[in-house]
């Protein structure tokens, strides 16, 4: 670990980092008004959906009862919004891909490896400024919903549930950008590991869409990474999904163990 690698990275990082937290927050603080505007009675407004849009909601919402959602449980499909996910994988691309890869592309490698630090100490210190970021991203749902209920008197919502919720939102971050950090350890073009992540990440939501009008994405949906974030059951029951998570950290720890063992040991040329 290198105090001046996480002092540098965290500078260069903090402004798109605001940024991102702050959208998420002011998001789920409209998203809070828009359920209470739209949907007086939740239950109504479900059953009163047309057969599309019901899938549709059921796909978002992870869950198979969507006729028993909640005020609070509506609140947490804002946490699976097209909105805070295209955030946080941008964010997660562009920051995986900017320091290892990205660094390579510009020939600026040499002057981050140059310095007496061992490469898995670069990747560990990077690393850890992701993670930090990582926290505070994940947590911009669950204060956007508490900034909400506070100032506009809304809800109330199960804020305890829904930080579970964010917490599961966290697993996925981990998977994610594991991923990217792993692809951008392999590369050496910024572009070609942007377009790999991306794809892979499209196909995943894609596969999780279709999953529940064509059968033979159904049978192949747990190959997407967004089949283990669901929402609506953590809500419901209160209790943790110990598949999810235990998916999500695996794929994590082997995509960032894959990552670091390919960047200390792979041969660099930024000539």
């Amino acid at each position: 670990m290198s105090r001046a690698i996480i002092s540098k990275t965290f500078r260069d990082t903090r402004f798109v980092l605001l940024l991102a937290a702050i959208a998420v927050v002011l998001f789920e603080m409209l998203y809070i008004i828009a359920i209470h505007y739209f949907v007086r009675d939740v239950n109504a407004y479900v059953r009163a959906l047309p057969s599309i849009g019901r899938q549709f909601v059921q796909r978002i919402a992870g869950t198979d009862a969507i006729e028993q959602l909640t005020l609070s449980g509506m609140m947490s499909i804002g946490y699976a919004h097209p909105f805070v996910f295209v955030v946080l994988w941008t964010f997660s691309i562009a920051y995986a891909t900017r320091v290892i890869a990205g660094e390579v592309d510009r020939g600026t490698a040499d002057l981050l490896l140059a310095l007496p630090v061992r490469r898995a100490a670069v990747f560990v210190s990077l690393t850890l400024v992701w993670l930090a970021c990582g926290v505070l991203l994940t947590a911009a749902p669950w204060l956007g919903t508490w900034l909400g209920q506070t100032l506009f008197n809304k809800g109330p919502f199960d804020l305890p549930r829904l930080a579970m919720v964010s917490a599961n939102l966290f697993a996925l971050y981990l998977a994610i950008g594991s991923g990217a950090l792993m692809v951008s350890a392999m590369l050496s073009r910024r572009d070609q590991a942007v377009f790999i992540v991306a794809s892979v990440l499209l196909v995943s939501y894609a596969l999780n869409f279709l999953s529940e009008f064509w059968e033979p994405a159904k049978r192949v949906a747990f190959l997407g990474i967004l089949e283990y974030y669901r929402p609506v059951p953590i809500m419901n029951t209160g209790q943790w999904s110990a598949r999810d998570m235990c998916v999500l950290l695996s794929c994590a720890a082997v995509f960032w163990s894959i990552g670091l063992a390919t960047f200390a040991r792979r041969d660099i040329r930024t000539g």
